[in-house]
């Protein structure tokens, strides 16, 4: 039994279920097997030792028990949940505060797959190890990237980039550094990590811009900009980088990010723009 469940039993005889029904529940979710099957594929059949069935009814309440204590593990932060979504408030003193911990932990996540790296590279292709970096690096470092990537400041942009070269320096066994970062990048046809982050900011930006996302986050952006009567296509949005309060806020830097697209992009698709964005980077760089 996975250590879950057993919290799961713990919860319930504190909250005073009776021995009984934690049996009957215990009982109820043992001996379970799954599998995967894909076309005529099918999978290896496994135990499955955590979780509660899909779409049964107890699921939820047993879920409930197991998350209720959340509040009280990451205080002095806010938890707000509803079914299996939770948020987490955290309160800061500035902007800087919040985002250095936030992305110096990405960092030692990103040092904690060094080894694994170091093992894949025996095993692995090219073309499996650009998967692999795609899967686990890239997906790490540029995690909910448009909530904190526009507003970070250069030293934190240092650390990023020394520990995605890093990385990439180990599967080509670069140790003499005789491979520049353009060499590099070139070689696993990837982009600088900043320059990703950008990209994927700048493209949930237009996304908001032209109601591609959440109707209430495209609304909030919408309110901060209004439309220019000279040009009637051109959107203005007004200059909130100096607010004391949330001035790293996406919808008050929108007008920092836009600033730096330089073409013509309110009537261009989504599809259009990545790629005119691309073309922006490369030929900056």
């Amino acid at each position: 039994m996975t250590s879950c469940r057993k919290k799961n039993w713990l919860k319930q005889k504190t909250k005073g279920v009776e021995g009984y029904l934690i049996n009957i529940v215990h009982e109820y979710l043992k001996d379970i097997y799954g599998f995967v099957q894909i076309d005529e594929e099918r999978s290896l059949v496994k135990e499955i030792r955590a979780g509660c069935l899909q779409g049964s009814i107890i699921g939820p309440l047993l879920f409930n028990i197991l998350m209720s204590n959340l509040s009280e593990v990451v205080k002095p932060n806010r938890v707000i949940s509803y079914a299996d979504d939770s948020y987490i408030v955290v309160y800061a003193d500035s902007d800087e505060a919040l985002r250095e911990p936030y992305v110096t932990k990405l960092i030692s996540k990103t040092r904690s797959l060094l080894y694994a790296f170091r093992y894949l590279r025996r095993h692995l292709s090219l073309s499996d190890l650009k998967l692999a970096l795609n899967a686990h690096l890239i997906s790490r470092l540029t995690y909910a990237a448009p909530v904190w990537s526009h507003s970070i400041n250069c030293k934190l942009r240092i650390k990023l980039r020394s520990s995605f070269y890093h990385v990439l320096r180990i599967l080509v066994r670069d140790f003499e550094r005789r491979l520049n970062r353009k060499d590099l990048v070139t070689l696993f046809e990837m982009e600088d990590i900043v320059q990703v982050l950008s990209k994927r900011t700048s493209v949930f930006v237009f996304k908001l811009i032209r109601n591609l996302s959440p109707f209430k986050l495209g609304q909030r952006l919408m309110m901060r900009s209004y439309f220019n009567d000279r040009d009637p296509f051109k959107i203005v949005f007004f200059d909130l980088s100096k607010t004391k309060i949330g001035k790293h806020c996406i919808t008050n830097a929108t007008k920092k990010i836009v600033e730096n697209w330089r073409f013509d992009w309110p009537l261009l698709s989504l599809e259009t723009f990545k790629a005119k964005l691309s073309a922006q980077f490369q030929t900056e760089n």
